[in-house]
């Protein structure tokens, strides 16, 4: 067995009521189930004014979107004994609610896409090409399974 060497940080920022431990442990089963078992991440729920400021820095956006992904390390090699920085996912849970609400589903549903999004894309996934789209897609659907949630297809 390959020896286990992954740090999750869960934080909340957010000033929602929100479950650190069940998210956590989405966030760090992902990560297994995607066979990474070793490096550092972040999982962080802010609130909509700070996820604004940050789809607005980075990515160009003027408003809070759902989840921001910020891979560090990516795949290249890692000098021999430096942690594997992987990166961190923030997530705005009131942006959260809203979309639970559009997309006629639980709000459980939606942050467990949100948080197994945000993985995916620190592991190098993306949605912007159609292929890419098609796979990420695929592996969120065998996470949501693994919860006995489904995956819902939304346009981006």
């Amino acid at each position: 067995m390959m020896e286990l060497d992954l740090e999750v940080e869960v934080l909340d920022r957010s000033g929602q009521d929100i479950d650190l431990q069940k998210w956590g442990e989405v966030f760090f089963e992902t990560f297994q189930f995607e066979k990474i078992y070793s490096g550092v991440a972040s999982l962080v729920f802010i609130g909509e004014e700070e996820m604004a400021q940050l789809n607005s820095q980075y990515m160009g956006g003027d408003y809070a979107t759902d989840v921001l992904s910020f891979p560090v390390d990516g795949t290249h090699e890692i000098p021999e004994g430096a942690p594997r920085v992987l990166g961190d996912v923030m997530v705005c849970p009131t942006v959260a609610v809203k979309q639970a609400k559009e997309h006629g589903w639980s709000q459980d549903s939606e942050m467990c896409l949100l948080v197994v999004h945000g993985v995916l894309h620190l592991l190098g996934h993306d949605h912007q090409e159609t292929t890419e789209r098609q796979i990420m897609r695929e592996a969120e659907a065998k996470h949501m399974a693994r919860y006995g949630l489904d995956h819902k297809v939304f346009d981006d």
